[in-house]
Protein backbone atom coordinates (compact mmCIF):
# COMPACT_ATOMS: atom_id res chain seq x y z
CA UNK A 1 0.00 0.00 0.00
CA UNK A 2 1.01 3.42 -0.30
CA UNK A 3 1.86 4.12 3.27
CA UNK A 4 4.49 1.38 3.46
CA UNK A 5 5.95 1.92 -0.85
CA UNK A 6 6.10 5.68 0.17
CA UNK A 7 8.88 6.03 3.22
CA UNK A 8 10.94 3.12 1.15
CA UNK A 9 10.70 4.82 -1.56
CA UNK A 10 11.86 8.31 0.22
CA UNK A 11 14.60 6.57 1.73
CA UNK A 12 16.09 5.30 -1.37
CA UNK A 13 15.75 8.66 -3.42
CA UNK A 14 17.72 10.22 0.01
CA UNK A 15 20.51 7.51 -0.38
CA UNK A 16 20.92 8.38 -4.45
CA UNK A 17 21.03 12.08 -3.81
CA UNK A 18 23.57 11.64 -1.35
CA UNK A 19 25.69 9.09 -2.13
CA UNK A 20 29.37 10.03 -3.23
CA UNK A 21 29.72 7.41 -5.34
CA UNK A 22 27.19 8.32 -7.97
CA UNK A 23 28.64 9.61 -11.19
CA UNK A 24 27.82 13.10 -12.56
CA UNK A 25 25.55 10.73 -15.66
CA UNK A 26 23.42 8.76 -13.09
CA UNK A 27 20.20 10.81 -12.42
CA UNK A 28 17.19 9.57 -10.00
CA UNK A 29 13.68 10.93 -10.49
CA UNK A 30 9.85 10.13 -8.95
CA UNK A 31 6.96 10.55 -9.95
CA UNK A 32 4.28 11.25 -7.05
CA UNK A 33 1.10 10.10 -8.44
CA UNK A 34 2.58 5.99 -8.90
CA UNK A 35 5.35 6.69 -6.84
CA UNK A 36 7.59 5.27 -9.69
CA UNK A 37 12.17 5.52 -9.30
CA UNK A 38 13.39 5.71 -12.40
CA UNK A 39 17.39 5.76 -12.48
CA UNK A 40 20.37 6.32 -15.21
CA UNK A 41 23.80 5.26 -15.69
CA UNK A 42 24.80 6.09 -18.95
CA UNK A 43 22.44 3.96 -21.86
CA UNK A 44 21.55 1.80 -18.53
CA UNK A 45 18.03 2.08 -16.71
CA UNK A 46 16.31 0.84 -13.92
CA UNK A 47 12.48 1.50 -12.99
CA UNK A 48 11.45 0.45 -9.52
CA UNK A 49 7.84 0.86 -8.48
CA UNK A 50 5.15 -0.99 -7.06
CA UNK A 51 6.32 -3.71 -4.87
CA UNK A 52 10.34 -3.21 -5.79
CA UNK A 53 9.72 0.11 -3.22
CA UNK A 54 7.68 -1.43 -0.78
CA UNK A 55 10.76 -4.30 -0.29
CA UNK A 56 13.83 -2.98 2.12
CA UNK A 57 16.41 -0.73 1.01
CA UNK A 58 18.91 -3.26 0.90
CA UNK A 59 17.19 -5.21 -1.47
CA UNK A 60 16.35 -1.95 -3.89
CA UNK A 61 20.18 -1.38 -3.60
CA UNK A 62 21.22 -4.54 -4.73
CA UNK A 63 18.45 -4.40 -7.87
CA UNK A 64 19.75 -1.02 -8.88
CA UNK A 65 23.05 -1.99 -8.64
CA UNK A 66 22.78 -4.59 -10.52
CA UNK A 67 20.72 -3.27 -13.37
CA UNK A 68 22.96 -0.13 -14.18
CA UNK A 69 26.67 -1.40 -13.27
CA UNK A 70 27.72 -4.66 -15.66
CA UNK A 71 30.52 -7.12 -13.64
CA UNK A 72 33.78 -4.67 -14.59
CA UNK A 73 31.96 -1.60 -13.44
CA UNK A 74 30.47 -3.15 -10.20
CA UNK A 75 34.43 -4.08 -9.51
CA UNK A 76 35.41 -1.17 -10.22
CA UNK A 77 32.58 0.70 -8.17
CA UNK A 78 33.19 -1.58 -5.16
CA UNK A 79 36.40 -0.75 -4.95
CA UNK A 80 36.00 3.24 -4.81
CA UNK A 81 33.43 2.52 -2.32
CA UNK A 82 36.01 0.08 -0.12
CA UNK A 83 38.73 3.29 -0.36
CA UNK A 84 35.80 6.05 0.48
CA UNK A 85 35.05 4.00 3.47
CA UNK A 86 38.54 2.99 4.29
CA UNK A 87 39.59 6.85 4.19
CA UNK A 88 36.59 7.59 6.43
CA UNK A 89 37.87 5.41 9.28
CA UNK A 90 41.40 6.90 8.69
CA UNK A 91 39.72 10.30 9.47
CA UNK A 92 37.51 8.88 12.53
CA UNK A 93 40.52 7.72 14.21
CA UNK A 94 42.56 11.25 13.26
CA UNK A 95 39.45 13.03 14.98
CA UNK A 96 39.53 10.50 17.89
CA UNK A 97 43.13 11.83 18.22
CA UNK A 98 42.96 15.15 17.88
CA UNK A 99 39.82 15.40 21.17
CA UNK A 100 42.40 13.78 22.93
CA UNK A 101 45.64 16.02 22.31
CA UNK A 102 47.04 18.05 24.72
CA UNK A 103 47.15 21.42 23.28
CA UNK A 104 45.83 23.15 19.50
CA UNK A 105 49.63 22.46 18.40
CA UNK A 106 49.31 19.12 18.78
CA UNK A 107 46.09 18.88 17.52
CA UNK A 108 47.20 20.82 14.05
CA UNK A 109 49.98 18.63 13.53
CA UNK A 110 47.18 15.67 13.94
CA UNK A 111 44.65 17.23 11.65
CA UNK A 112 47.72 18.04 8.86
CA UNK A 113 49.21 14.30 9.26
CA UNK A 114 45.86 13.20 8.14
CA UNK A 115 45.74 15.14 4.85
CA UNK A 116 48.85 14.03 4.44
CA UNK A 117 49.59 10.44 4.80
CA UNK A 118 49.40 7.58 2.49
CA UNK A 119 46.40 6.23 4.91
CA UNK A 120 44.39 9.53 4.69
CA UNK A 121 43.84 12.06 1.49
CA UNK A 122 47.71 11.80 0.45
CA UNK A 123 48.00 15.80 -0.50
CA UNK A 124 52.15 16.59 -0.82
CA UNK A 125 52.15 19.40 1.19
CA UNK A 126 49.37 21.11 3.62
CA UNK A 127 49.44 23.65 5.74
CA UNK A 128 46.56 25.49 8.48
CA UNK A 129 46.37 29.28 9.06
CA UNK A 130 44.72 30.26 12.32
CA UNK A 131 42.52 33.56 12.31
CA UNK A 132 43.57 36.43 13.97
CA UNK A 133 40.72 38.26 14.68
CA UNK A 134 42.54 41.73 16.06
CA UNK A 135 44.82 41.48 12.43
CA UNK A 136 42.15 40.07 10.61
CA UNK A 137 44.49 37.94 9.25
CA UNK A 138 44.95 33.98 8.21
CA UNK A 139 48.29 33.93 10.52
CA UNK A 140 50.39 30.32 9.30
CA UNK A 141 50.62 27.73 12.65
CA UNK A 142 51.64 24.61 11.01
CA UNK A 143 52.51 22.97 8.04
CA UNK A 144 53.74 19.24 6.72
CA UNK A 145 56.05 18.96 3.24
CA UNK A 146 58.42 19.19 2.14
CA UNK A 147 60.29 22.65 0.44
CA UNK A 148 61.32 21.39 -2.76
CA UNK A 149 61.17 18.59 -5.06
CA UNK A 150 64.46 17.23 -3.82
CA UNK A 151 63.08 17.09 -0.24
CA UNK A 152 60.16 15.58 -1.54
CA UNK A 153 62.32 12.76 -3.13
CA UNK A 154 64.05 12.38 0.08
CA UNK A 155 61.11 11.96 2.65
CA UNK A 156 59.22 9.66 0.06
CA UNK A 157 62.23 7.23 0.05
CA UNK A 158 62.80 7.62 3.81
CA UNK A 159 58.69 6.68 4.02
CA UNK A 160 59.30 3.67 2.06
CA UNK A 161 62.10 2.38 3.87
CA UNK A 162 61.53 3.09 7.64
CA UNK A 163 57.62 2.09 6.45
CA UNK A 164 56.17 4.74 8.74
CA UNK A 165 52.45 4.05 9.71
CA UNK A 166 49.90 7.04 10.22
CA UNK A 167 50.01 5.86 14.03
CA UNK A 168 53.87 6.50 13.53
CA UNK A 169 53.29 9.97 12.42
CA UNK A 170 50.24 10.20 14.86
CA UNK A 171 53.44 9.80 17.74
CA UNK A 172 55.52 12.78 16.69
CA UNK A 173 53.05 15.07 17.48
CA UNK A 174 53.28 14.55 21.21
CA UNK A 175 57.25 13.81 20.73
CA UNK A 176 57.34 17.15 18.53
CA UNK A 177 59.65 16.11 15.54
CA UNK A 178 57.51 17.34 13.48
CA UNK A 179 59.35 20.08 11.64
CA UNK A 180 59.43 20.44 8.10
CA UNK A 181 60.73 22.44 4.89
CA UNK A 182 57.45 24.29 4.37
CA UNK A 183 56.97 24.61 8.51
CA UNK A 184 60.26 27.65 8.02
CA UNK A 185 58.36 29.12 4.97
CA UNK A 186 54.61 28.90 6.21
CA UNK A 187 54.73 30.19 10.54
CA UNK A 188 54.42 33.42 10.86
CA UNK A 189 53.08 34.33 7.08
CA UNK A 190 49.93 36.85 7.20
CA UNK A 191 47.03 35.67 4.22
CA UNK A 192 44.28 38.24 3.78
CA UNK A 193 41.49 38.47 1.89
CA UNK A 194 40.26 41.23 -0.63
CA UNK A 195 37.57 41.38 -3.13
CA UNK A 196 37.21 37.98 -5.10
CA UNK A 197 40.15 36.66 -4.68
CA UNK A 198 40.96 33.26 -3.69
CA UNK A 199 40.82 33.66 0.11
CA UNK A 200 37.82 35.16 -0.36
CA UNK A 201 35.85 32.74 -2.55
CA UNK A 202 37.01 30.24 0.42
CA UNK A 203 35.32 32.01 3.16
CA UNK A 204 32.44 32.63 1.26
CA UNK A 205 32.06 28.61 0.20
CA UNK A 206 30.81 26.05 2.45
CA UNK A 207 32.69 23.29 1.58
CA UNK A 208 36.56 23.17 -0.03
CA UNK A 209 37.46 24.89 -2.63
CA UNK A 210 39.73 23.02 -5.60
CA UNK A 211 42.04 26.33 -7.70
CA UNK A 212 43.68 26.04 -10.70
CA UNK A 213 46.03 28.65 -12.05
CA UNK A 214 48.19 31.42 -10.57
CA UNK A 215 46.50 32.92 -7.65
CA UNK A 216 45.39 36.25 -7.33
CA UNK A 217 46.28 36.85 -3.15
CA UNK A 218 50.24 37.51 -3.03
CA UNK A 219 50.22 35.30 -0.04
CA UNK A 220 48.90 31.93 -1.57
CA UNK A 221 51.08 33.03 -4.82
CA UNK A 222 54.18 32.82 -2.45
CA UNK A 223 52.94 29.06 -2.21
CA UNK A 224 51.85 27.83 -5.36
CA UNK A 225 52.46 28.74 -8.54
CA UNK A 226 49.52 27.91 -10.89
CA UNK A 227 49.39 23.79 -9.93
CA UNK A 228 45.76 22.54 -8.46
CA UNK A 229 45.00 23.11 -4.63
CA UNK A 230 42.60 22.60 -2.12
CA UNK A 231 41.39 26.12 0.00
CA UNK A 232 39.31 25.78 2.92
CA UNK A 233 38.19 27.83 5.52
CA UNK A 234 36.76 26.53 9.10
CA UNK A 235 34.21 27.96 10.34
CA UNK A 236 32.18 26.12 12.93
CA UNK A 237 29.54 28.70 13.49
CA UNK A 238 29.96 31.08 11.35
CA UNK A 239 33.15 32.18 12.74
CA UNK A 240 36.54 32.08 10.88
CA UNK A 241 38.75 29.65 12.88
CA UNK A 242 41.46 28.75 10.25
CA UNK A 243 42.43 28.56 6.54
CA UNK A 244 43.61 24.97 4.98
CA UNK A 245 45.83 24.45 2.30
CA UNK A 246 46.59 21.53 0.51
CA UNK A 247 47.73 20.87 -3.42
CA UNK A 248 50.11 18.21 -5.07
CA UNK A 249 53.20 20.12 -6.08
CA UNK A 250 55.37 17.23 -6.41
CA UNK A 251 53.30 14.44 -7.31
CA UNK A 252 51.21 16.05 -9.67
CA UNK A 253 48.57 13.71 -8.78
CA UNK A 254 44.95 14.76 -9.94
CA UNK A 255 42.45 15.85 -6.82
CA UNK A 256 39.58 14.07 -7.19
CA UNK A 257 36.47 14.48 -6.20
CA UNK A 258 36.27 11.36 -4.04
CA UNK A 259 39.24 13.10 -1.96
CA UNK A 260 37.42 16.42 -1.83
CA UNK A 261 34.12 15.06 0.08
CA UNK A 262 35.96 12.96 2.27
CA UNK A 263 37.74 16.51 2.74
CA UNK A 264 34.68 18.15 3.48
CA UNK A 265 33.52 14.86 6.00
CA UNK A 266 36.81 15.48 7.66
CA UNK A 267 36.87 19.42 8.29
CA UNK A 268 33.23 19.08 9.45
CA UNK A 269 34.22 16.93 12.21
CA UNK A 270 37.71 18.69 13.20
CA UNK A 271 36.09 22.04 13.02
CA UNK A 272 34.27 21.95 16.20
CA UNK A 273 37.69 20.29 17.78
CA UNK A 274 39.47 23.14 16.76
CA UNK A 275 37.04 25.31 18.29
CA UNK A 276 37.19 23.73 21.48
CA UNK A 277 40.48 23.62 21.90
CA UNK A 278 40.84 27.25 20.64
CA UNK A 279 38.33 28.03 23.32
CA UNK A 280 40.28 26.13 26.34
CA UNK A 281 43.24 28.00 25.23
CA UNK A 282 42.03 31.38 25.31
CA UNK A 283 40.61 30.45 29.28
CA UNK A 284 43.69 29.42 30.11
CA UNK A 285 45.12 32.39 28.74
CA UNK A 286 42.97 34.36 30.69
CA UNK A 287 43.92 32.56 33.52
CA UNK A 288 47.59 32.34 33.41
CA UNK A 289 48.42 35.70 31.52
CA UNK A 290 47.96 39.42 32.30
CA UNK A 291 44.92 40.37 29.66
CA UNK A 292 46.89 44.14 29.17
CA UNK A 293 50.42 43.61 28.78
CA UNK A 294 50.10 39.68 27.53
CA UNK A 295 53.18 38.75 30.04
CA UNK A 296 52.52 36.04 32.70
CA UNK A 297 50.38 36.92 35.84
CA UNK A 298 51.89 37.19 39.55
CA UNK A 299 50.17 33.80 40.47
CA UNK A 300 51.47 31.45 37.38
CA UNK A 301 54.79 33.34 37.63
CA UNK A 302 55.35 32.35 41.45
CA UNK A 303 53.60 28.95 40.47
CA UNK A 304 56.86 28.67 37.52
CA UNK A 305 59.15 29.87 39.83
CA UNK A 306 58.93 27.36 42.61
CA UNK A 307 59.58 24.90 39.66
CA UNK A 308 62.64 26.59 38.65
CA UNK A 309 63.99 26.67 42.12
CA UNK A 310 63.62 23.27 42.28
CA UNK A 311 65.14 22.32 38.81
CA UNK A 312 67.82 24.90 39.95
CA UNK A 313 69.13 23.36 43.45
CA UNK A 314 68.43 19.55 41.80
CA UNK A 315 71.03 20.63 38.82
CA UNK A 316 72.99 23.19 40.60
CA UNK A 317 72.60 25.82 38.05
CA UNK A 318 72.59 29.40 38.98
CA UNK A 319 69.68 31.31 38.01
CA UNK A 320 69.18 35.41 38.12
CA UNK A 321 66.59 37.48 38.16
CA UNK A 322 65.48 41.02 37.74
CA UNK A 323 62.48 43.37 38.74
CA UNK A 324 61.45 46.40 36.50
CA UNK A 325 60.03 49.65 37.08
CA UNK A 326 58.71 51.93 34.56
CA UNK A 327 60.58 55.16 35.50
CA UNK A 328 57.56 58.35 36.33
CA UNK A 329 54.79 56.06 35.39
CA UNK A 330 52.50 58.17 38.16
CA UNK A 331 53.04 61.43 35.39
CA UNK A 332 51.85 59.26 32.65
CA UNK A 333 48.74 58.56 33.66
CA UNK A 334 48.28 62.19 35.51
CA UNK A 335 49.28 63.95 32.65
CA UNK A 336 48.08 61.62 29.17
CA UNK A 337 45.47 59.83 31.10
CA UNK A 338 45.11 56.30 31.48
CA UNK A 339 45.21 54.82 27.99
CA UNK A 340 48.50 56.53 27.31
CA UNK A 341 49.83 54.61 30.60
CA UNK A 342 48.31 50.99 29.22
CA UNK A 343 49.87 51.65 25.43
CA UNK A 344 53.35 52.46 27.61
CA UNK A 345 52.56 49.21 30.01
CA UNK A 346 52.04 47.25 26.83
CA UNK A 347 55.25 48.05 25.14
CA UNK A 348 57.10 47.13 27.85
CA UNK A 349 55.65 43.68 28.11
CA UNK A 350 56.12 43.24 24.11
CA UNK A 351 59.85 44.44 24.99
CA UNK A 352 60.64 42.14 27.45
CA UNK A 353 58.78 39.30 25.74
CA UNK A 354 60.77 40.24 22.38
CA UNK A 355 63.92 40.27 23.84
CA UNK A 356 64.39 37.96 26.35
CA UNK A 357 64.86 33.89 25.31
CA UNK A 358 61.40 31.80 25.27
CA UNK A 359 62.74 30.13 28.13
CA UNK A 360 63.25 33.02 30.44
CA UNK A 361 60.03 33.81 32.82
CA UNK A 362 58.24 37.45 32.59
CA UNK A 363 55.27 38.46 34.87
CA UNK A 364 53.85 41.76 35.92
CA UNK A 365 54.07 42.41 39.61
CA UNK A 366 51.83 44.59 40.13
CA UNK A 367 51.19 47.95 39.02
CA UNK A 368 53.93 49.52 36.98
CA UNK A 369 56.47 46.13 38.02
CA UNK A 370 57.31 43.88 35.51
CA UNK A 371 59.49 40.57 37.08
CA UNK A 372 62.18 38.71 34.78
CA UNK A 373 63.63 35.21 35.93
CA UNK A 374 66.21 33.75 33.90
CA UNK A 375 67.38 30.65 34.39
CA UNK A 376 70.93 29.60 33.95
CA UNK A 377 71.93 32.97 33.84
CA UNK A 378 75.28 33.28 36.62
CA UNK A 379 76.02 36.61 37.78
CA UNK A 380 78.63 37.89 35.64
CA UNK A 381 76.04 38.31 32.96
CA UNK A 382 72.79 40.05 34.94
CA UNK A 383 74.09 43.58 33.61
CA UNK A 384 74.76 42.86 29.89
CA UNK A 385 70.45 41.49 29.90
CA UNK A 386 69.96 44.46 31.97
CA UNK A 387 71.59 46.83 29.64
CA UNK A 388 69.97 45.27 26.71
CA UNK A 389 66.73 45.56 28.13
CA UNK A 390 67.70 49.57 28.82
CA UNK A 391 68.47 50.31 25.66
CA UNK A 392 65.35 49.53 23.59
CA UNK A 393 63.29 50.57 25.90
CA UNK A 394 65.22 54.13 25.78
CA UNK A 395 65.08 53.59 22.28
CA UNK A 396 61.17 53.46 22.29
CA UNK A 397 61.24 56.54 25.23
CA UNK A 398 60.58 54.56 27.85
CA UNK A 399 62.52 55.00 31.00
CA UNK A 400 63.32 52.05 33.35
CA UNK A 401 64.51 51.25 36.98
CA UNK A 402 66.16 47.74 37.64
CA UNK A 403 66.93 45.79 40.68
CA UNK A 404 68.41 42.29 40.37
CA UNK A 405 70.27 38.97 41.96
CA UNK A 406 71.74 35.92 41.23
CA UNK A 407 71.56 32.68 42.95
CA UNK A 408 74.29 31.82 43.94
CA UNK A 409 76.51 34.55 43.86
CA UNK A 410 74.22 36.76 46.12
CA UNK A 411 72.10 33.84 47.81
CA UNK A 412 71.89 30.31 49.25
CA UNK A 413 68.42 29.85 47.52
CA UNK A 414 66.65 31.40 44.52
CA UNK A 415 63.57 31.82 46.95
CA UNK A 416 65.97 34.81 47.93
CA UNK A 417 66.17 36.15 44.97
CA UNK A 418 63.28 38.73 45.13
CA UNK A 419 63.98 40.65 48.32
CA UNK A 420 67.40 40.90 47.13
CA UNK A 421 66.06 42.15 43.66
CA UNK A 422 63.49 44.40 45.13
CA UNK A 423 66.09 46.18 47.74
CA UNK A 424 68.34 46.68 44.89
CA UNK A 425 65.52 48.13 43.00
CA UNK A 426 65.14 51.17 45.31
CA UNK A 427 68.51 51.82 45.35
CA UNK A 428 68.81 52.08 41.50
CA UNK A 429 65.76 54.51 41.57
CA UNK A 430 67.28 56.92 44.24
CA UNK A 431 70.41 56.98 42.13
CA UNK A 432 68.19 58.31 39.27
CA UNK A 433 66.29 57.28 36.53
CA UNK A 434 67.23 54.66 34.01
CA UNK A 435 69.67 52.51 35.97
CA UNK A 436 70.49 49.36 37.41
CA UNK A 437 71.63 48.30 40.83
CA UNK A 438 72.83 44.37 40.88
CA UNK A 439 73.65 42.09 43.58
CA UNK A 440 75.01 42.20 46.96
CA UNK A 441 77.59 44.75 45.95
CA UNK A 442 74.90 46.60 44.82
CA UNK A 443 76.27 47.73 41.73
CA UNK A 444 75.14 50.60 39.73
CA UNK A 445 74.86 50.34 35.95
CA UNK A 446 73.61 52.97 33.72
CA UNK A 447 71.49 51.40 31.33
CA UNK A 448 72.12 53.66 27.92
CA UNK A 449 75.43 55.33 27.30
Amino acid sequence: DAAAIGPAARQLLKLIATSPLWTPGVVARATSYDLRVRCFAGTEVVELSGEALAAPVGEQVRALYAGLFGGPALYALAERFAGAVARLDVLRVLTQHMLAAADVDASLYILLSGLTSGDGLGFNRAAVFLYDEIRARYVGARAIGPADAKEAHRIWEAIEIEGRTLEDLIADATRRHNQSGLQSRVYGMALGASDGDEIAQAQASRVPLRLEGPPRNPGLAALCGGEPYVLAVVQPREKPLGLIFADNLYSGQAIDDEVMGSLATFLDQTSLVLDNLTLLRHVERLARYDSLTGVLNRREFDARMAIEEMRCLRAGHPCSMLIVDLDNFKAVNDREGHAAGDAVLRATGELLTQTLRAHDLVGRFGGDEFIVLLPETPRHELAKVARRIGKLAWEREISLSIGGAAFPADCEVPSALFSIADRNLLTAKAAGRHRACLGNDEEIVGLVD
